[in-house]
Parts: C-alpha cells; structure tokens; sequence
C-alpha cells in the first residue's frame, strides 16, 4: 500500500514538473502554443490530476493550483478557465473551492482582460451559484468570498453589470433563510465585502437605493 501511494506522489509530482517546464520553456506566446502542450501535457494533466479527490489532500491541491496558474501563464487566462469553470457548479464543494481558489489565483496574477462574453457570462452564473451553496463549514477562510470578488474585480463591466440585480437578490435571499445570529454576523460581513466590490455599478444602478434599504448598515 505504502509503495502505491509513493510511486503515485513520485508520477504527480514529475507530472507537475513536466507541465511546469513545458509552459516555461514556450516562447510562442498565447496565439502560437506549442501544440504539443496543449494535445498532450495539459491534457493528460487535466486527465490524472483536476479530480474531485484532489481537493481533500492540501498538498496535492496547491501543487494542482500553481501548475494551473502556470499553464494560464502561457497558454491564455481564457482558455484554461474555460476548462474548469463549470466545476464551479459542482456538487462537491470542497472541490468547488478548489476550483474558486485557482480562479482567484489566476485572475490575481494574470488579469481577466482576454476573457470574452461567452466564458465571462458563464463565470458570473457559476460563482454566484458556488456563493450561494457555500456553507460556513467549509469557508471559515473566505475562499469562495475572495473568489467572487475577484471575478468582479477582473471581468470587464459589460459582462458583470448585467448579473448586478442578481446578485443583490441572492444577498437579500441568503439574509431572509439564515436565521441564526452566527450565520447573520458573517453574512454582514460578507455582504458588506460584496458591495465595496460592486460600489463603482451599484452608484450608477437604479436598485441602488432598494439595496440600501435591505442593507441599511452598508455604506456604498
């Protein structure tokens, strides 16, 4: 058993290593990928290591993290978040943090500036949707918090302001079934971050007022 396990730790760990040096050593460029990067290292990486099971070994995830990171380095922010933003709708959240976190990393290094309508509108559905399944079991450490607002943060204003009102509703409806003072004082917090993120559409938005109401704490 001992010896399954360390010959899997040694074929991770080369595997990441390959990936790694093959995105380091592309000088091509986004437009002009090495094929050979794209048809078999990343491939065979997303193939044996974007699992489900990966995100309950730290270890293992932050490698799985920073290999992703570096394949968006090279090979475009856009197309490598289209390959996992659909994960972010997953059942299992655990690994819908997993999934948040290297968005986040990715978008914090990189920027959202080439990622179009049709990816862009498909994240904004899916972090609201990772958002409002969250639980506080799982994000004691804001993962999912610093995800969305990243996602905010990064996109282009087009893509994001038409989710606007969606978002105000999800905050108002989470507020409406978390009952308990524990959940309330964190959704606060929560919220309050929500809308330092939006403020700049929020001004500009007619809801903006029926949101100060619901919200009355909130200084936008």
């Amino acid at each position: 058993m001992e010896d399954r396990l360390k010959k899997e730790r040694e074929h991770m760990d080369l595997m990441l290593l390959q990936v790694k040096q093959y995105a380091n050593n592309s000088d091509q460029g986004v437009l002009q990928v090495d094929k050979n990067i794209t048809s078999n290292i990343v491939e065979e990486f997303f193939e044996k290591f974007w699992r489900r099971k990966i995100a309950y070994n730290p270890r293992k995830r932050e490698q799985v993290v920073e290999t992703m990171v570096e394949i968006a380095d090279k090979i475009g922010v856009s197309y490598t978040i289209g390959k996992i933003v659909y994960d972010l709708q997953d059942e299992c959240e655990p690994y819908r943090r997993m999934v948040m976190e290297t968005v986040d990393k990715i978008l914090g290094k990189l920027g959202g500036s080439d990622i179009d309508s049709s990816i862009g509108e498909v994240l904004m559905e899916s972090i609201i949707y990772a958002y409002r399944e969250q639980t506080t079991d799982y994000d004691t450490d804001d993962v999912i918090l610093n995800g969305f607002c990243r996602v905010l943060k990064a996109l282009h204003r087009d893509i994001v302001r038409p989710y606007l009102e969606q978002i105000y509703l999800m905050m108002k409806c989470l507020m409406e079934e978390n009952n308990t003072k524990q959940a309330k004082v964190r959704l606060w917090q929560q919220v309050a971050d929500l809308c330092n993120r939006i403020r700049w559409e929020c001004e500009e938005e007619q809801f903006n007022d029926e949101l100060l109401s619901e919200f009355p704490h909130l200084i936008l």
